[in-house]
């Protein structure tokens, strides 16, 4: 009977072990918040086994390096196989780290794998007595309530033309007197005709000009029409999901291929299961160039 609690105990030890330093390695590489959104993304970078960062950058700059400065690191340590605790380096001044000594948080990891993180934290901060009391007690979760966040990996190679792409675009069939845009934010875009008198005037996405879309890869993503709302009785669009695909980006020129035709939700997920999306695009592309965002009304 001992034995066979000694086995228990020591695999039970081995498997947190084991967990730990899974998140130790899993953790570390650059995270975006969810509620990240069309002008900023909150971002966690994990460098090492003790420091981090909580950045803000735009989104506009996401690809460009991180300017990382002093207050944005934060020093942490692991108590337990899925806890850890931190706070801010000291400020580098002697005098004013004294005045204002770091303030420490405790971190939850609640699910961490190769391409999502989520993290609970404390719901308040503590000072370095405090934290020590809390570490000697072990009893960390009754610190923790219903603050959350829920970030996924940020892989800058495929997220760049996510990045580059957003913006106003104008092709280049467009006239002495109407501007065809193309318009697109993280979550929406849309398809513009405007007047070139008009084009100073805030950009005008209306419900039924904007879609929502996914990315399927970094360079094809889907996106849904739906019917035209009002007066007109709403008719139910059976092929309404249709193909971009991103042939050439940078901060200037955007080059784009539609694909042939629409598809419904099964045709969809068929295609995308089959992933040979080449078969689907017209041969003709279309060629944009960026102009000055107006802001979105």
């Amino acid at each position: 009977m001992f034995r066979l609690l000694f086995f228990i105990f020591i695999s039970t030890f081995f498997i947190n072990q084991s967990q730990s330093q899974d998140f130790k390695k899993l953790i570390v590489g650059k995270w975006e918040d969810n509620n990240s959104n069309n002008e900023n993304s909150f971002q966690l970078l994990v460098q090492d086994s003790i420091n981090f960062v909580f950045a803000k950058v735009l989104q506009a700059n996401i690809s460009d390096s991180t300017v990382i400065t002093r207050n944005k690191i934060y020093q942490y340590k692991w108590l337990s196989n899925n806890i850890l605790s931190y706070g801010k380096l000291p400020d580098s001044n002697p005098l004013k780290a004294k005045l204002f000594p770091p303030k420490y948080s405790l971190m939850r990891i609640d699910k961490l794998n190769n391409e999502m993180l989520k993290v609970s934290l404390s719901d308040k901060d503590f000072t370095k007595n405090q934290l020590d009391s809390i570490i000697n007690s072990g009893n960390y979760e009754q610190y923790f309530g219903e603050r959350f966040i829920h970030y996924n990996k940020l892989d800058l190679l495929k997220e760049k033309n996510k990045v580059l792409v957003m913006g106003l675009w104008e092709d280049q069939q467009s006239n002495d007197s109407t501007s065809y845009q193309f318009y697109i934010q993280k979550k929406q875009f849309g398809l513009l005709k405007i007047k070139k008198e008009d084009r100073k005037k805030p950009t005008m996405v209306k419900p039924n000009k904007a879609y929502d879309y996914n990315w399927i890869n970094g360079n094809v993503f889907y996106y849904k029409r739906e019917a035209a709302s009002g007066f007109v009785k709403r008719q139910e669009i059976l092929n309404k999901y249709s193909l971009i695909r991103i042939d050439e980006v940078d901060r200037k020129n955007l080059t784009i291929t539609f694909s042939t035709r629409p598809f419904n939700k099964a045709g969809l997920k068929y295609i995308i299961e089959e992933d040979d999306l080449e078969q689907y695009f017209a041969e003709e592309q279309v060629t944009y160039k960026r102009i000055k965002v107006v802001k979105k009304m």
